[in-house]
């Protein structure tokens, strides 16, 4: 669906920021809104950022919650909730490398424990794409606006990566299959597509690091810009997933990709698509602010509002 965006509302609070950005269309319809965090686990939450997110979330009739990674504590072996406690809303999870067990050989096993987990405890529906498989997992929220939640982490993860059980051959089939669920919602709805990893971005995960970062840690940051680690989205194993889903993207106007790879928050638009980045609830990395149309390093989280 072509949408513009209505305005761009930047709420500035000492500790915080936190970035809305609402989408609109001609016609007229109910609004929903879509909260969305990442990087939930190494650090703690700021009280006055919770109080925050809670306000907005009561502000709010219809809304869910997009979680995009890394919100799998290691230390409590167990999903960190403060953020969707005592809520019956809509809960979208779409997997980092914490969820992955850190990369480790039982990201599989631990996949489908947080899947049975969130299934048991979680009071409202759970969307997660099917366990240990990239993905697509179509989520249609209201009749004009859908999520297509993608586990970027699959095409990076090392050890044992399910096929034909997920119902693919190879991974050009998984973009096959993104493009269609793209192609099938676009002419009616608004289109979000949710992954861990950025496609592009102004901050780590794309080469972008500070002055103080390539001085003291330049054999690691020249590592990551020149080959890439599997958190970036240049690293060889995910290049061409990235490569071709930006193709994809340019294909259809307006189309929103949100993700958590760095823990910074950003807003840019490439080649007519919007990016936005939402990774520091609780964790804080560089990012370039002269270059997207808007970068933070401060603690923050993202709120879409569709209407």
């Amino acid at each position: 669906m072509k949408t513009k965006i209505k305005y761009i509302k930047l709420l500035y609070l000492i500790l915080f920021v936190a970035l809305s950005v609402t989408f609109a269309t001609a016609q007229q319809s109910n609004s929903y809104s879509i909260f969305i965090a990442g990087n939930t686990t190494e650090g703690s939450l700021e009280n006055e950022l919770f109080q925050k997110w809670n306000e907005a979330i009561q502000d709010s009739s219809n809304l869910a919650f997009l979680m995009l990674g890394n919100t799998y504590d290691m230390g409590e072996n167990k999903l960190s909730k403060k953020l969707i406690q005592n809520n019956k809303n809509p809960l979208l999870l779409a997997p980092g490398e914490k969820e992955w067990a850190n990369g480790g050989s039982l990201g599989k096993e631990m996949i489908k424990q947080i899947e049975k987990e969130l299934e048991r405890e979680y009071n409202g529906p759970v969307y997660i794409p099917d366990a240990a498989c990239p993905g697509p997992k179509e989520v249609v929220l209201n009749d004009r606006l859908v999520v297509i939640l993608i586990d970027t982490h699959w095409w990076v993860h090392k050890y044992d990566r399910r096929f034909n059980k997920c119902g693919i051959e190879t991974s050009r089939d998984v973009v096959i299959l993104i493009e269609d669920a793209i192609r099938r919602h676009y002419p009616t709805k608004h289109v979000v597509i949710a992954g861990h990893h950025t496609l592009k971005s102004y901050g780590n995960s794309d080469g972008y690091f500070s002055l103080k970062q390539n001085v003291i840690e330049a054999p690691y940051t020249l590592y990551r810009k020149v080959l890439g680690t599997r958190k970036d989205n240049h690293h060889p194993d995910f290049k061409g997933f990235r490569d071709a889903m930006l193709s994809i993207l340019k294909e259809y106007p307006d189309i929103i990709y949100v993700s958590a790879g760095d823990a910074n928050l950003q807003y840019f638009t490439l080649d007519n698509a919007h990016h936005i980045n939402s990774g520091s609830m609780v964790q804080s990395e560089f990012v370039n602010s002269n270059l997207p149309e808007f970068g933070s390093s401060e603690n923050g989280f993202v709120h879409l509002n569709f209407s």
